[in-house]
């Protein structure tokens, strides 16, 4: 069942990406989602529409996953990035209206660290988006649950 959540009118410069997402209030209950009929429109250039198998394999993408634990966490996080070793990646952690609440760059041959430890004791309990990018490659999202 699909519902209305909400339209929010963000002003942009001319670089922007869009995205739909399934996401699932339910711990560890899996979900399959296709979206159908969708269009984007709007001035100036005709948008390019990508998929993440069009950036890198699939096979690729699966082996740049991450872990995070323990979900749900009472705000000390772990994230392995070790499947990114040797990359410059950014975190990020959304809000469920995708606001950007902590984000973090690991610039340095991904911070040197196969575990990176995040503090989230400052965000309110509830569910949030892990978003992990690199460099040409597709962002990996993972839900994750503040429980306080």
């Amino acid at each position: 069942t699909w519902w209305y959540v909400m339209q929010v009118h963000v002003p942009m410069n001319s670089c922007i990406e869009i995205g739909l997402m399934l996401t699932n209030m339910q711990q560890n209950v899996p979900g399959t989602v296709t979206f159908s009929n969708v269009s984007v429109t709007g001035t100036g250039s005709t948008p390019t529409v990508t998929t993440s198998g069009d950036a890198i394999s699939q096979d690729m993408e699966a082996a740049l996953d991450v872990q995070v634990f323990p979900n749900p966490t009472d705000g000390q996080l772990t994230v392995d990035v070790s499947a990114y070793a040797g990359r410059a990646i950014q975190l990020t952690i959304y809000d469920m209206r995708g606001q950007i609440m902590l984000q973090r760059n690991c610039l340095d041959e991904g911070c040197g660290d196969d575990y990176l430890q995040l503090n989230l004791g400052g965000l309110p309990a509830g569910m949030y988006l892990l978003g992990v990018k690199a460099e040409g490659l597709s962002e990996v999202s993972k839900r994750l649950v503040i429980q306080k």
